[in-house]
């Protein structure tokens, strides 16, 4: 069973992290629907667009590809049930399996984290030179993260403005609470938002009492992040 729209994209500790190409391909699209359960074909039908019915799917796909060969399973012995905050958990013949995993996606890319113990959370956005309002800024940046991003020069806030987010998003994706959490409550390190540096070991106290690592992924494609549970 392969997915063809789907690679090993980096390796970092225990951290497995996989691209899915999400470009359009009707052969690639048709192949990957196959590879899902009924109830993942029900669900493909509901989608409003067709762009985001094909995110669904070939994401979904490379997931049940890569659990697969990961556990030594059949893709039919695998199923997924929806956790409170809309994230997946896979199940083998019933039970939930032994590996974390997170997926994250955006127009034309998508990222599959994977770790064999510690939660994990991944997140992807488009580059863009749109960085946020104001507005948007006080919602979701920490006072300090904000004073940073308005002392860096102008043409550089946008892609400044993404890397805090996808760092956030991937820490809140992995503790389960979504955009219920408070991303102002905590701070990305400066080594990392610098480029001191790409990854970092830290404590959000405020959020969880586990200690994380936070990884920056360089992409000219794309910005991307994961978060992983250490202890």
């Amino acid at each position: 069973m392969k997915a063809n729209w789907a690679c090993d994209y980096v390796k970092i500790g225990d951290v497995t992290v996989v691209y899915v190409d999400l470009s359009a391909s009707l052969a690639n699209e048709s192949h990957a629907h196959d590879l899902l359960d009924m109830n993942e074909q029900e669900r493909a039908k509901r989608f409003d667009s067709f762009p985001a019915r094909g995110r669904f799917i070939l994401c979904r796909a490379a997931l049940r590809v890569y659990l697969s060969e990961m556990m030594g399973i059949l893709n039919s012995d695998l199923s997924f049930t929806m956790e409170r905050n809309e994230k997946p958990k896979a199940l083998v013949r019933g039970h939930e399996v032994p590996w974390n995993f997170n997926v994250s996606h955006t127009a034309g890319h998508g990222l599959l984290a994977f770790a064999p113990r510690g939660r994990i959370g991944v997140d992807i956005e488009l580059r863009n030179e749109r960085y946020g309002t104001n507005d948007e800024l006080h919602k979701v940046l920490s006072d300090h993260e904000r004073e940073l991003l308005m002392h860096t020069k102008p043409q550089d806030r946008a892609d400044l403005f993404v890397k805090f987010w996808t760092l956030k998003e991937a820490f809140i994706k992995a503790i389960g609470e979504g955009f219920r959490a408070d991303t102002t409550a905590f701070t990305i390190p400066d080594s990392i938002m610098t480029g001191e540096d790409d990854h970092a070991v830290v404590r959000f106290t405020s959020l969880s009492e586990a200690t994380w690592e936070l990884h920056s992924l360089h992409d000219n494609r794309f910005v991307a992040a994961f978060a992983h549970e250490l202890d």
